[in-house]
């Protein structure tokens, strides 16, 4: 298993915006071969910071699928739609994997 998490900050006075442009993103992510994301908010500290997650079976099975996503019109549209809502930037990428305790 693998865990794609992204942190996000939303522009002040988006956060209405960007939580509908994701709608969008998730609506148009099982066409395209990805999975629906779960959004979080950060409930103190930095202001409109968001995460967002899914799990993957690998990481190549990952980047196959984002490959194929960019390669589509209309999530690609919605998907910049959706980024122009956060502050240029500050979008950071988690690549997690389960770690195996024995």
């Amino acid at each position: 298993m693998f865990r794609h998490q992204v942190r996000l900050m939303v522009k002040p006075g988006e956060l209405t915006d960007f939580q509908r442009a994701f709608k969008e993103v998730n609506a148009a992510a099982p066409g395209v071969g990805l999975p629906v994301y779960r959004l979080w908010v950060t409930l103190f500290g930095d202001l409109n910071e968001v995460w967002a997650d899914a799990e993957y079976e690998s990481l190549d099975g990952h980047v196959q699928a984002i490959e194929k996503a960019r390669e589509n019109a209309e999530w690609s549209r919605v998907f910049r739609t959706m980024i122009a809502h956060t502050v240029p930037g500050t979008l950071r990428d988690y690549p997690l994997e389960p770690v195996e305790l024995s």
